[in-house]
């Protein structure tokens, strides 16, 4: 058994500030857990295919709508896994869609960005709580 998680982040935008703050975030969420950077589909899709399984948890960005279906043609392998998914906006569709991945936390690129944070600290704890029983 591993001793740290192993967060899954993908983001692939070319927007540097907006990488560095959901870098940061995951960071001071989760001190001293491991962390998966994705930055492109393809790198994304190694990580969640892979077996055995070593992903414990994934923060998603769909800067668009296209690449919000191409983490919805995931979705199997990315069953049992607690996700965060952060939408290019949170019109009735993207949510309506999102959910299909049955992600923990729905927010946009355009929403503060402190309730996540919040939200990943407690998933994080409650995954250890869940690796030590």
């Amino acid at each position: 058994m591993r001793d740290e998680l192993k967060i899954l982040l993908y983001m692939n935008s070319h927007d540097r500030m907006l990488n560095n703050t959901l870098t940061g975030i995951i960071k001071s969420s989760a001190p001293g857990e491991a962390i998966a950077l994705a930055l492109r589909f393809s790198q994304l899709k190694k990580h969640v295919c892979q077996l055995p399984r070593e992903i414990d948890l994934a923060v998603l960005l769909a800067k668009d709508k296209q690449q919000l279906n191409e983490l919805l043609s995931l979705k199997s392998f990315l069953d049992g896994t607690p996700l965060i998914l952060i939408l290019p906006d949170l019109d009735k569709e993207s949510v309506s869609e999102a959910t299909r991945l049955y992600p923990q936390f729905i927010t946009s690129i355009d929403s503060d960005f402190y309730p996540m944070r919040e939200i990943l600290g407690r998933m994080v704890q409650l995954k250890k709580t869940r690796c030590l029983q």
